[in-house]
């Protein structure tokens, strides 16, 4: 090969070149048409295990309702998204402060076995939904007080 270091002389100029010729045969063994079914999708994120609550405690005192911090296995407790606004609205706390008094207060004074919500770990009924899912909710509780308030005062039972 010749190497140049003048701008006006070619750069690099093989001196022998083989060239490979592609059959049919050859073709067919390089190239394997796929069809959507053959191909597996799988998304970037990691898929979560849910796993269900196979060892309910029938016989405790609470009421079955308030028993797990879900309705089901897709849907948080309205009364949680209503507990962890109050707290941080209320209270001031921040986001994590407010999921930890929740769950604190349930496994210390009532016997819960309440899990924080975890990527990597199943999700069972006794799992707390997810942050986005609470911040998503608190703003919608905040959109339906403030539509409350601005209803009272358009109707004049209330003057500031």
């Amino acid at each position: 090969m010749r190497h140049s270091v003048n701008a006006e002389q070619p750069m690099a100029v093989p001196e022998s070149t083989e060239t490979t010729e592609v059959t049919s045969d050859s073709a067919d063994k390089l190239y394997t048409p796929v069809t959507v079914e053959d191909v597996e999708f799988q998304s970037p994120r990691k898929k979560k295990k849910v796993m269900e609550d196979k060892n309910s405690n029938a016989s405790s005192s609470m009421p079955e309702e308030y028993q797990h911090v879900r309705c089901s296995m897709q849907k948080g407790r309205p009364e949680y998204y209503e507990v962890v606004d109050k707290l941080k609205s209320c209270f001031h706390m921040s986001q994590n402060q407010a999921e930890a008094a929740v769950v604190e207060t349930a496994n210390k004074m009532f016997g819960r076995n309440w899990k924080y919500h975890d990527e990597e770990a199943e999700i069972d009924v006794d799992t707390l939904p997810d942050k986005k899912n609470a911040r998503r909710v608190g703003k919608c509780i905040e959109a339906t007080a403030l539509s409350e308030i601005v209803t009272e005062v358009v109707s004049g039972g209330c003057i500031l």
